[in-house]
């Protein structure tokens, strides 16, 4: 299975988001207006994403080569 990649940006100031955009440009944006913090972040980030599953990873989580895949099996 293919998923979608979302990113959530809390007001960041550095060119994280350009960078992003520049060599990953098939991954979603979400550009939050404020830093809210954790919580608020995810909140505001998820009522733009529309899909049937979900997997929240914070940005300091390093995952291995198809890591995904025996989650999605369970869907």
């Amino acid at each position: 299975k293919e998923a979608t990649i979302y990113v959530a940006d809390n007001a960041s100031t550095d060119d994280s988001i350009l960078y992003i955009k520049r060599n990953f440009p098939e991954v979603k944006i979400i550009q939050n207006s404020s830093n809210g913090g954790y919580a608020k972040g995810y909140n505001d980030a998820l009522q733009n994403v529309h899909e049937t599953i979900y997997c929240l990873l914070n940005s300091d989580i390093e995952v291995t080569e198809n890591w995904l895949q025996p989650i999605t099996n369970v869907f």
